[in-house]
């Protein structure tokens, strides 16, 4: 219904709008944008990378499946992960 709106009517969404809408994880101040995206990044860097990996892969890539096929490779990365040394994470 939103994007209906927004291109029917030309409408932009500001920043908070977008928060508010779940388009964006969070909204920031410029003057602490560095250091939160560093932390977040620093804490992304913590993880398991194959783990990691898998869940970026995963998400990208049922944006281009059926549903089903989703769900399919999803399962097979999910036991991949832990046939992997950081099983754990």
């Amino acid at each position: 219904a939103k994007a209906m709106e927004m291109c029917l009517t030309g409408r932009q969404m500001d920043a908070h709008d977008a928060e508010r809408a779940g388009l964006v994880a969070r909204v920031l101040p410029l003057e602490s944008l560095l250091e939160e995206t560093l932390k977040a990044a620093h804490g992304i860097a913590e993880k398991s990378l194959p783990s990691t990996m898998m869940v970026k892969e995963s998400i990208n890539r049922v944006f281009e499946i059926s549903l089903s096929e989703g769900i399919r490779f999803e399962r097979r990365a999910f036991h991949s992960v832990f046939a992997t040394a950081d099983q754990k994470e």
